[in-house]
């Protein structure tokens, strides 16, 4: 789905402030089917399209706390309460053949079925993290999201696996450090060094086996311009799933790569 979002925060101290989001979620689910049976000349071609639309909620909470003279708190808290979304869903079957090129023909006769609407449920979760660090030497925090993934309750189409929702839950830890942020000499202690590690309950059940997820990761905050401005690089190995009851296990790795810029771009200059 994609979402068009108003985010306003309150800060009541300080330390400690609070925010909403507004967010209107819009989009689509397709999926589609063509079978064939022995010694009929024709198949049949079924698309299936559910179309989404509603709102949300996000709250937060964030604390921040100097503990020492080099040492700060930080918490955070998210709570996004389950609401309904309104969908509409469309049914289109068709009869097909093969041609003599071996492609997959659509005949004329298909026919529409536009479904009731219905409320879907979006789960409702919430996110608690924390952490302690140093300003800008290192930093060290967990994570945990609660997810009621077996209140989603949308069926946009057939499954050729019996599948089921359920709770799920994220676990997260991870850091950085920073040898000498202010370094004008040696680049590499201006380099920012991330790691961190996971596990994820994703809430989906295949064949009765709860799906798992796992993944390690490590990145590097690259210096680039003359302020503050990083190249962030980082890697990812995981996991996924499991060999019981037929299912596949999955090793996979990502690689991603942002920037974060810091430079002034828009400086009137008083003097040329």
């Amino acid at each position: 789905m994609n979402k068009v979002f108003l985010t306003t925060s309150y800060a009541f101290t300080e330390d400690f402030s609070l925010g909403v989001d507004v967010n209107y979620n819009f989009g689509n689910v397709q999926n589609s089917r063509t079978f064939f049976e022995r010694n009929i000349q024709y198949g049949t071609r079924q698309i299936n399209r559910t179309d989404l639309s509603g709102f949300n909620l996000n709250f937060g909470a964030d604390y921040r706390k100097r503990i020492a003279p080099n040492l700060n708190l930080h918490a955070a808290a998210i709570y996004s309460p389950a609401m309904d979304i309104t969908t509409n869903r469309m049914t289109n079957t068709s009869r097909v053949q093969v041609n003599n090129a071996g492609d997959i023909a659509v005949l004329p006769g298909s026919t529409d079925v536009n479904l009731p609407e219905r409320q879907v449920s979006l789960p409702g979760q919430y996110t608690l993290g924390g952490g302690i660090g140093k300003p800008n030497k290192w930093f060290v925090g967990a994570e945990y999201t609660a997810i009621q993934a077996a209140e989603f309750n949308l069926n946009a189409g057939p499954s050729t696996l019996p599948f089921a929702y359920e709770d799920a839950a994220q676990y997260r830890l991870g850091g950085f450090y920073v040898p000498n942020y202010t370094s004008m000499t040696n680049y590499l202690n201006r380099i920012v060094y991330r790691a961190g590690i996971r596990f994820e309950e994703t809430g989906l059940n295949l064949n009765n086996e709860s799906i798992n997820e796992f993944g390690i990761s490590f990145g590097l905050g690259l210096p680039a311009g003359s302020n503050f401005s990083n190249a962030n690089l980082g890697f990812e190995y995981g996991q996924r799933g499991t060999t019981n009851s037929g299912l596949i296990k999955e090793n996979f790795f990502k690689l991603s790569l942002s920037l974060s810029l810091s430079e002034r771009w828009f400086l009137q200059r008083r003097f040329d």
